[in-house]
């Protein structure tokens, strides 16, 4: 705590030069360039919070007041690029209203850059998106830009007809207590400024949510908190996330995007056991061949054998190549610089988060290949 209370003070001092500087330079000629570089430069800043003196349950609730259409999102033959790379290849899915669905996949599959085109922030590369009449959304960003003002102007400006004890007290349900209110935004943390964010989200009422990461620079009780507020909704929710709590909390459908394609699945569940159908297929085939007596193995069944050992030995060697990274990155994660720097200490623990739920993966399917393999084997010596 006071290795963290250290560095939230040095970066809240970092903040003030940078804004110091701005002010004193963005109107002279000679040095506009220098302070837009700095601005630039405090958007990007961020601000490790200020430890807290113990747990703080946040309680809040997204509600709205009018209701939708209830076709609520369609997508037909949507399709993403971005230069010669296919993000997505052409898809088609409609969203209800009161609907959830997730978005997950493997970093770098593109799954924020659904999330703008869906959010009407970016255009599709082909296809079409079009919002049910009614519908009323609120954005989430994954990293919340930083603001001016104070935290108590966040609210007061865009609602200005609430009083400062309306204020006050709807900021104290976000954890904004006392002479919090009156910190500049300059000085929150990624906790805060996403706190401050979901503030508003509770008074713009919104009958549809685009969320990008939300848990992320959250604490675990603020994390509870959302996880609970987001399964009481009962709006529509579109959320980006890599938090598996938070997906098997939601029990929703989830879009997996990987290798430019989205796959449906029912549940987390579902998602985790993706790779059953074709062990299950497998011995269905073989019964099928028994049934006709000895079964011919003929030119397909020699193709799909090579397939599977080929496929086997890349599984493995993928595992092999994982599994060192993820001892590295346990190593970086104890290291003492790491756990110095509280943004970098959870970034290595979300990617190290990642690759484990990847390493899941692979082991799933090494062992439906493995299955199949066997199944063949066995027939041939039948």
């Amino acid at each position: 705590e006071a290795l963290q209370q250290k560095q939230h003070d040095a970066d809240v001092a970092k903040a003030q030069k940078l804004e110091d500087y701005i002010a004193r330079n963005l109107v002279r000629a000679s040095t506009t360039k220098m302070a837009q570089s700095r601005r630039k430069q405090l958007e990007k800043l961020e601000i490790t919070e200020a430890p807290r003196s113990g747990p703080q349950e946040l309680k809040f609730r997204f509600e709205f007041d009018v209701t939708p259409y209830n076709e609520l999102l369609t997508l037909k033959r949507l399709a993403i690029k971005i230069g010669e790379r296919t993000l997505l290849e052409p898809f088609d899915l409609q969203i209800l209203r009161g609907e959830r669905l997730v978005i997950a996949g493997p970093n770098g599959a593109g799954k924020s850059t659904l999330l703008q085109v869906l959010d009407g922030r970016r255009r599709p590369s082909g296809g079409m998106v079009r919002l049910g009449t009614g519908a009323k959304a609120s954005i989430f960003e994954q990293q919340q830009l930083r603001r001016g003002g104070r935290v108590i102007d966040a609210i007061w400006d865009k609602w200005p007809r609430f009083t400062e004890l309306e204020v006050r007290s709807h900021l104290a349900r976000f954890g904004f207590k006392g002479e919090d209110v009156f910190k500049p935004g300059s000085a929150l943390s990624g906790g805060e400024l996403a706190r401050l964010r979901f503030a508003e989200i509770v008074l713009e009422r919104p009958n549809l949510m685009f969320l990008d990461e939300p848990t992320n620079h959250l604490d675990i009780y603020t994390r509870e908190s959302l996880t609970q507020a987001l399964m009481d909704y009962e709006g529509t929710l579109l959320l980006v996330t890599h938090d598996r709590y938070l997906m098997n909390s939601l029990a929703c459908p989830i879009l997996y995007i990987e290798e430019g394609r989205a796959a449906l699945y029912e549940s987390y569940e579902k998602l985790m056991a993706r790779n059953s159908t074709a062990a299950e297929e497998a011995p269905k085939a073989a019964e099928e061949k028994g049934q006709g007596g000895k079964a011919a193995y003929g030119k397909e069944q020699r193709r799909r054998k090579a397939e599977l050992r080929a496929r086997l030995k890349a599984v493995e060697e993928e595992i092999e190549q994982l599994g060192a990274h993820l001892v590295e990155l346990e190593n970086e994660i104890n290291s003492p610089e790491v756990l110095r720097d509280h943004l970098l200490l959870r970034e290595k623990c979300d990617e190290l988060d990642d690759g484990r739920f990847h390493q899941q993966e692979l082991f799933s399917e090494w062992e439906k290949l493995l299955e199949e393999q066997e199944q063949y084997e066995q027939d041939e010596e039948a």
